[in-house]
């Protein structure tokens, strides 16, 4: 991939909103909060991708600690996802400072 920000536009979010109780709902929604620039094959994307985890109304859950990962989309062709995939919020921001993306087998 040519841009850190292609790279992003095929990732997708999923968050286990596990261990939230009826009184603390978990988060209703993720948002990307910091889009990686232009970059070479395998080097870690920059700034770091940052995920929220928001509430029904679109604010941030700054207690939130819920795991959120990271994968590619269908479509991503030889794309591979390098680094830590999954990274547990902190203050309801998800930061995933080692990710990578490269070709399979290159």
């Amino acid at each position: 991939m040519k841009t850190r920000l292609a790279a992003l536009a095929l990732l997708l979010l999923s968050a286990a909103c596990g261990g939230a109780s009826p009184s603390a709902p978990g988060p209703a929604s993720l948002a990307f909060t910091s889009e990686p620039g232009p970059s070479s094959a395998v080097a870690p994307l920059a700034p770091a991708v940052k995920v929220e985890l928001r509430d029904a109304a679109g604010l941030l859950v700054a207690d939130a600690t819920t795991p959120v990962t990271l994968t590619l989309a269908p479509g991503a062709g030889a794309a591979v996802l390098a680094g830590t995939t999954t990274r547990a919020a902190v203050a309801g921001v998800a930061t995933f400072p080692d990710l990578a993306v490269a070709r399979a087998g290159a």
